[in-house]
């Protein structure tokens, strides 16, 4: 019994410190930030940001090795996809599971003391991965809504004269969601010198929508050989309106089937009570 103490109170304290790593990296950064415009600390400040740098970075040296697992592989890719700028996300993000495992064990330990604690640090632990896969699933639904008047637009400008890059380019200058984003840093990275073909693949591969692709192959094919490609656009522009169209019908089908659940855990409950409730009142009276 008490060697399960002392594992679980070093394993709180490893816990700690990676919260304590969590939040010293946003100061660290809050401090980077003030000295990119001119407010410069000395003294303890100073000594204070040294500490928590190093602190950082030998978590995330010990962070690096999770990152090696099967596990991370896919985490990796959708920190691609979702944009993340750190200079090393994964272990990063290992370090906001860790600090999200602390909170739940705290959380845990306050309001449920025993071994309801880790069961809460281990829910907890997964939070960071729920939220990135959420944030996925929004751009690549963001994108899969702007694709379709895209493509008609795109296909407009080609049946205006201008080349599949030009095209391109103009498009993604004046989009503000999601696809002309991506569709911009592809262009900025062939106006830079990278290869029409190698960009649209490495945007392909970064955002990994299937619907994609065969608007990026139709545009390389034509790239290389020529083709009638504003028609194969506007034919992939009805394909993915229809799409959308039968998964917000199936959505709407859905709908009743999962209503059940609240009418059944809050509203048929209430429905018994105001019904049976003054017979059972009586009848425990012995009226």
């Amino acid at each position: 019994m008490i060697s399960l103490e002392i594992l679980f109170a070093a394993l709180v304290f490893c816990c700690w410190a990676a919260l304590s790593a969590a939040l010293f990296s946003v100061i660290f950064r809050n401090a980077e930030i003030n000295k990119l415009k001119g407010v410069v600390f000395t003294g303890a400040a100073a000594k204070a940001k040294e500490a928590l740098l190093s602190l950082r970075a030998r978590i995330n040296s010990a962070n690096r090795f999770l990152t090696k697992l099967r596990r991370y592989d896919e985490i990796a890719a959708l920190l691609k996809m979702t944009g993340a700028e750190s200079c090393a996300p994964g272990e990063d993000f290992v370090l906001k599971e860790e600090a999200c495992a602390i909170c739940g064990a705290v959380v845990g330990i306050i309001f449920f003391p025993g071994i309801a604690a880790a069961a809460f640090g281990t829910a907890a632990f997964f939070i960071p991965e729920l939220l990135l896969k959420s944030k996925a699933a929004r751009k690549k639904e963001e994108m899969l809504r702007e694709m379709p008047d895209a493509y008609d637009i795109i296909a407009a400008g080609i049946e205006g004269g201008l080349s599949a890059q030009m095209a391109l380019a103009r498009y993604a200058s004046g989009a503000k969601g999601a696809f002309g984003a991506e569709l911009l840093q592809a262009v900025k990275q062939i106006q830079l010198g990278a290869g029409f073909e190698s960009a649209l693949k490495k945007m392909y591969e970064k955002n990994r929508v299937a619907e994609l692709g065969g608007f990026i192959s139709g545009f390389i094919q034509a790239e290389k050989a020529g083709g009638n490609i504003k028609e194969t656009i506007r034919s992939q522009a009805s394909e993915i309106r229809q799409k959308r169209f039968m998964a917000l019908k199936k959505k709407a089908h859905e709908a009743p089937v999962k209503l059940l659940i609240p009418l059944i855990l809050f509203i048929f409950p209430v429905i018994f009570i105001i019904l049976f409730g003054p017979v059972m009142i009586k009848l425990m009276n012995g009226l």
